[in-house]
């Protein structure tokens, strides 16, 4: 899940909705989880992308 935050091509945009549409929280925990130990993805595009995806899937 995060992988797809990290990318956020088009292809990983039903996905995320998808599984945000379960559990928005634990998505957003999981994304902070692994920018805190720093598994393999650039902090400042998870970042970014988390926030964005978090408002386009809101509600």
């Amino acid at each position: 899940m995060i992988a797809k935050i990290s990318r956020f091509t088009q292809n990983d945009e039903e996905d995320i909705q998808n599984i945000i549409k379960v559990d928005k929280k634990k998505v957003y925990e999981r994304a902070n989880d692994a920018i805190n130990v720093g598994v393999r993805f650039r902090e400042e595009w998870v970042r970014m992308n988390l926030d964005e995806v978090m408002e386009m899937f809101d509600g």
